[in-house]
């Protein structure tokens, strides 16, 4: 059985990887350049979902010391791309890779500091 310690570690770690991803790949990007891509939209669609899977695993004690993490809507986030796949609006997401991300990508990596 895995340890509670090395399972949230793996977590953390998926999570910052992935913002890692998704700010590294759109970082010289513009959004006219995102909005027509449809193979970096779809892959980074793919890390939001890989975020969105790991926070749903993060021991809940680590949620309640980093309260100021949006976890609920993290977790949250993969059920609007399955369910409305189609509809989602490039623009929203650019704008929550420009300014949701970076400080989010902060506070990840603060927690993985720690252990």
């Amino acid at each position: 059985m895995v340890s509670q310690k090395k399972e949230k570690n793996e977590r953390i770690i998926d999570i910052n990887c992935s913002i890692a991803c998704i700010l590294y790949f759109t970082n010289k990007k513009t959004k006219k350049d995102f909005c027509k891509n449809e193979i970096l939209k779809k892959v980074i669609i793919r890390w939001f979902e890989k975020i969105s899977e790991a926070a749903k695993y993060v021991p809940v004690i680590i949620k309640q010391e980093y309260s100021n993490i949006p976890w609920k809507e993290m977790e949250a986030i993969r059920e609007v791309f399955k369910n409305n796949h189609d509809d989602i609006n490039p623009e929203v997401i650019w704008n929550t890779i420009k300014i949701d991300l970076p400080p989010l990508h902060e506070q990840i990596k603060k927690i993985t500091s720690c252990n």
